[in-house]
């Protein structure tokens, strides 16, 4: 069981230890440490592996290290334990094909049972079959997965790893032979062929002849050969290069197609010979490990190299100059092993490097201040301002070809805004005034306030500079406004807060001119405002309380123009703010949307529509999409390289794409290109599972083993996890899922363990996925699987147990109760007896009163009969009055017209004159006419009521809904267009084409719609007669498909139905309209055609004085 010891990787960091001139290189020169102050077992570093599953192995001197990012969990020799490793001092590792880990000791060969996490041990013996020497060297793997030991005095030895069978090839005068007992190193390149390192040559396995070698020596004065015989350590790279290091002549590279060497001797700045280790980097480079000269790094044609050694005054430099291994992992990251501890690299570990304008690479004269406030570019050379300094002009190298200070007629040496104008003078603002640098006339001229003067600057201390198309010059001051100055006669204007169309605040903290017109000022405590440059009104924004597209703070670092119709706006504390110029909106972006910090202090964005932003002391990069909404956000640190607290708005993106951004500690200079994601996908291992706060189980048992059982009452337990990311893993990001309990994943981020209590007994998976440090994520991640076993009184025997006890209980009680009820059966059996003769006499007694009962129940059935004959009767008697009342009107308008009439009859005999006689005639037509229509009145109201009580019999077809009811609504509008010339409605449409056919019967549904339609435009109509012009009367026909029903709504604005007569509407001869315009039996028949014929629902929604809505329901057969 390993010693577990908690790794923080602390930052201590000097940073003017760290802080660089501008001098640039295309390799990182950041090393990373661990040693035993971190939890390594010993700082002497003798091989370093990254297995299969993604850990990194580390041996030394004393104790084998697993690193997962971390942790470092540490093995050791225990003479108590067989299954422990077989010596504390590791030479060498190896992983086989198999994913079986070989540690190579100084006291026999082990393999690492990831299954038990036990060591087997291999070690000399003599039974004729086993490793020829303890002292284990190195291992290497032919393309028949037969291991290749080398050892120290006991020659060569092969192991077939399936038969356990043992070969060894040692030193004899035997052609062919092995040149040496002492085996150092050993190599296979992309043929297989494998080389073998010694103290006396190198040899080279003959593939075609088993134990055969062909050996190179040193020839003395012959260049074309290995320098010297003692090797210690082999590369063989894919470009068929043999990398040889050697004891104390250097490196020496052999081509092997015709076996010519290059010598490299006398390496790095301490002239070291000594090699002893080899790896190659991703970009083909060679890496080289020395004793004394520390880390060399040789290009990839092998020409020339770069020399790493440790430095006391930089943390980042190599630990030691003595290397004794050298390893590359699958993200490329080179891992050093020193005398000092382990060192790992890779080129993009430190992305950034902040960069002090100490140092002229020319003159070698130094400038003390470091804090860089504004950025101004002159082509390919940049103008910065350095707090208490002045100005510099530095080029690309980053030599200083020019220098302003007060001595030179700058107004002040704490410049904090400039701006080149379009006659290409340079404009500097500083706490002390204004100044113009002419570098054409080699003019300077200061500018300054003059309170006894309103036409002169209205503050000295100046944050912003920039100008309009007109060459009008606006300056933005710290406490006294904004000035817009004539170039030509050297006078401002000012505009402060408080004067009319004014600005919001005095305090002006940066600006942007649009080209059209607009001047945008960012204020400090008056949002932004907007200057209009022809009117010079200003509209401002201001942030509203609960207004979500309202700007998120009044307080403004910096403004850049994203696109033509976008602003993007830093704030202090509000985040990032894009202001949309169409629409007059802003969209915020802070903490919550996935920003590290709402204080914004420099934007710009890049070729690639990257957004790169400051915040206290971070550089950021985003990108939004066309909603703006964040696809991603990458936040550098220190960890990365930026040690710097940067000022607001003191940013600068050049033409050619180079970023700028400066802070109290320097200036960062980037090109966003170079900076670059990583792209390796980390494993995701669960490295810990723990029982009541306690370990449960051996840890790589948890890794090789996806299923953990536990006992009901075991159920509080927790996991830890860890991404195998060692680029930065600090910021590797984890989400969890506990299936059976969590439905969804847990984004928990940097968090690395989670506990579960009192869970119920059943069947978990906890699978945890990861990201590496840039949001690169393993999405399949890993998994356990937890079974949580119910107690004995839940399990399924124990029911089946219950069970059949419960049967064998039950069945025995079953055999008791028999027996006693047989005995009882027996005595009431003799009291029945003497039971049925009494009973036979009541018998008789009873047939005689059945007898009597059967009559009486005759006549009340008779009874009852005759009373609902009687109830039916009183009912027709109502409805046969209501039949006479309806009827009753239109009769007695006949009757009377027709005695009129026939009274005018005699009057036309009387008449004396034609003109009497005609207009007796007139009346007597118009008489007849109105007999004629109440004739035809009553004639419907017959039809309706013999409509009403018919039964249906007519065949259901199917139809089509949507067209039925707007044939109906067009009739039902003619027809009432017929009657009143004058009368318009808005009719409204909203059908659902998706309606299917159903089957009905079409002419009674039309009747239906007919009927509801006709009260609607009534309705509206009646309305528009008693309303004033402004009334318009509005029908609408709405069909739905809604839970396989069709839905037909017809809705009016007319003046709906009171309420207290809205229960009554579908009631036979019941109706709202004045005596004579209607029947009362239109809606109670159709009430009966939908819900009895149709099955379907007829309902009413009704707001008085509003309309009102009919809803039919017809269901899909």
């Amino acid at each position: 069981m390993p010693g577990r010891i908690s790794l923080k990787l602390i930052f201590i960091v000097w940073l003017g230890c760290f802080i660089s001139t501008e001098t640039f290189s295309q390799r990182s020169d950041v090393f990373r440490h661990l040693n035993t102050s971190q939890g390594l077992s010993h700082n002497k570093i003798s091989c370093v592996l990254q297995d299969s599953r993604g850990f990194i192995w580390i041996g030394t001197e004393d104790g084998l290290n697993r690193y997962d990012g971390y942790h470092i969990d540490v093995y050791k020799h225990d003479p108590a334990d067989a299954s422990s490793l077989t010596s504390s001092s590791i030479r060498c590792l190896f992983e086989d094909h198999s994913k079986k880990l070989w540690i190579g000791t100084d006291d026999g060969l082990a393999m690492f049972d990831s299954e038990i996490e036990k060591f087997v041990p291999f070690k000399i013996n003599n039974s004729g079959n086993s490793i020829s020497s303890n002292q284990v060297t190195c291992i290497e793997e032919d393309g028949d997965g037969n291991l290749w030991i080398g050892t120290a005095g006991g020659g060569l030895n092969i192991f077939n790893t399936a038969s356990g069978k043992w070969t060894v090839y040692k030193t004899s005068a035997e052609e062919g032979a092995i040149c040496s007992n002492n085996i150092t190193a050993i190599t296979k390149d992309k043929g297989g062929v494998l080389y073998i390192g010694t103290d006396n040559g190198l040899a080279i396995a003959d593939k075609g002849n088993k134990g055969k070698f062909t050996v190179l020596k040193a020839i003395a004065g012959n260049k074309n050969s290995i320098p010297e015989n003692d090797i210690t350590c082999l590369y063989a790279d894919f470009q068929n290069k043999l990398w040889i290091g050697t004891l104390n002549s250097g490196l020496s590279v052999m081509e092997m197609s015709n076996r010519s060497f290059t010598h490299f001797t006398n390496l790095g700045n301490n002239q070291s010979n000594s090699v002893f280790g080899i790896n190659k980097d991703l970009d083909g480079s060679i890496i080289v490990g020395t004793l004394g000269s520390g880390l060399l790094i040789f290009n990839p044609e092998g020409t020339s190299y770069e020399s790493y050694t440790h430095s006391k005054t930089d943390p980042f430099s190599v630990s030691s100059n003595n290397i004794w291994t050298v390893y590359r992992d699958k993200a490329g990251i080179i891992w050093i092993g020193t005398d000092n501890g382990l060192d790992y690299y890779k080129d993009d570990l430190m992305r950034f490097k902040t960069l002090l304008p100490l140092k002229d690479e020319v003159t070698s004269s130094v400038i003390p201040n470091k804090n860089c406030y504004a950025f101004l570019a002159d082509g390919n050379n940049v103008w910065m301002s350095v707090l208490g300094t002045g100005i510099i002009l530095k080029d690309e190298k980053g030599n200083i070809l020019k220098s302003y200070s007060t001595a030179d007629g700058l107004s002040g040496n704490n410049v904090f805004s400039l701006f080149r104008d379009r006659n290409g003078v340079i404009w500097a603002g500083s706490y002390n005034g204004l100044t113009s640098i002419d570098m054409k006339n080699n003019q300077v001229k200061a500018y300054y306030a003059n309170q006894a003067d309103p036409q002169s600057l209205s503050s000295n201390n100046i944050r912003a500079i920039c100008e309009d198309e007109k060459g009008n010059l606006f300056i933005g001051t710290y406490g006294g406004g904004l000035c817009v100055m004539q170039k030509d006669n050297g006078v401002f204007k000012t505009y402060r807060k408080g004067d009319k169309n004014s600005i919001s605040s005095n305090i002006i903290t940066s600006l942007y001119y649009d080209g059209h017109g607009n001047l945008y000022v960012g204020t400090y405590g008056g949002g932004l405002c907007v200057m209009n440059t022809s009117s010079g009104n200003f509209t401002t924004y201001t942030n509203t309380v609960n207004k979500s597209n309202s700007i998120s703070s009044n307080y403004i670092n910096c403004i850049y123009a994203y696109s033509p119709d976008k602003i993007l706006i830093g704030t202090y504390s509000g985040g990032l703010n894009i202001f949309h110029t169409t629409s007059q909106t802003f969209t915020v972006l802070t903490e919550r949307s996935g920003l590290s910090n709402n204080n914004i202090t420099n934007l710009v964005a890049d070729a690639e529509k990257n957004i790169w932003f400051t915040t206290g002391n971070q550089i950021c990069k985003a990108k939004i999409n066309d909603k703006d909404s964040l696809i991603f956000v990458r936040n550098y640190d220190e960890q990365d390289g930026v040690f710097n607290h940067f000022n607001a708005g003191a940013s600068l993106i050049t033409s050619d794409g180079r970023i700028f951004f400066g802070g109290n500690n320097g200036y960062n200079r980037f090109k966003p290109s170079s900076i670059k994601d990583n792209p390796y996908i980390p494993p995701v291992v669960i490295t810990k599972f723990y029982l009541f706060e306690k370990p449960y189980y051996m840890d790589t048992i948890i890794m090789s083993k996806n299923v953990i059982e536990l006992k009901y009452n075991q159920n509080f337990f927790a996991f830890e996890y860890a991404a195998l990311n060692y680029i930065l893993p600090e910021k590797n990001q984890y989400a969890y899922m506990l299936e059976g309990l969590e439905k969804d994943w847990i984004y928990c981020g940097t968090r690395r363990d989670r506990q579960y209590t009192d869970l119920d007994p059943g069947t978990y998976k906890f699978r945890v996925k990861a990201c590496n440090n840039d949001g690169v994520w393993n999405n399949e991640g890993t998994y356990i699987v937890i079974i949580i076993k119910p107690p004995f009184w839940r399990t399924w025997w124990f029911y089946i147990l219950s069970a059949v006890t419960f049967i064998g209980l039950t069945v025995t009680y079953v055999r008791l109760r028999t027996r006693t009820l047989m005995k009882q059966y027996e005595v009431l059996e003799q009291k029945v007896q003497e039971r049925t003769s009494e009973l036979r006499e009541e018998k008789e007694k009873s047939e005689q009163k059945s007898f009597e009962l059967e009559k009486a129940f005759k006549e009340l059935r008779d009874t009852q009969s005759q009373l609902i004959h009687a109830e039916k009767m009183a009912s027709l008697g109502q409805l046969t009055a209501g039949i006479a009342h309806e009827i009753q009107n239109p009769l007695n308008f006949v009757n009377n017209f027709a005695e009129l009439s026939q009274e005018m009859v005699d009057e036309v005999q009387d008449a004396k004159t034609d003109q009497e006689k005609k207009e007796i005639s007139e009346e007597l037509k118009n008489n007849l006419a109105k007999i004629h229509e109440h004739g035809k009145r009553a004639e419907r109201i017959v039809k309706s009521m013999l409509m009403h009580s018919r039964t249906q019999t007519a065949e259901k077809t199917a139809a089509d809904i949507n067209k039925l009811a707007e044939d109906a609504m067009n009739l039902a509008y003619t027809g009432i267009r017929a009657k009143d010339n004058n009368f318009g409605c808005e009719v409204i449409v909203e059908k659902d084409e998706s309606l299917p056919e159903i089957k009905i019967v079409q002419q009674d549904i039309s009747r239906v719609l007919l009927n509801i339609f006709n009260n609607a435009f009534y309705a509206v109509n009646q309305l528009r007669k008693t309303s004033t012009n402004d009334y318009k009367p509005k029908v609408k026909l709405k069909t739905e498909y809604i839970s396989n029903k069709v839905v037909i709504r017809v809705s009016d604005n007319g003046g709906g139905i009171p309420d207290e007569v809205v229960d009554k509407i579908f009631q036979p001869f019941f109706t709202t309209k004045p005596t004579g315009e209607g029947t009362g039996l239109g809606l109670s028949l159709s009430y009966d055609i939908i819900t009895k014929g149709h099955y379907g629902s007829l309902k009413v929604n009704v707001n008085k004085g509003v309309g009102s809505e009919f809803i039919i329901e017809l269901p899909v057969m």
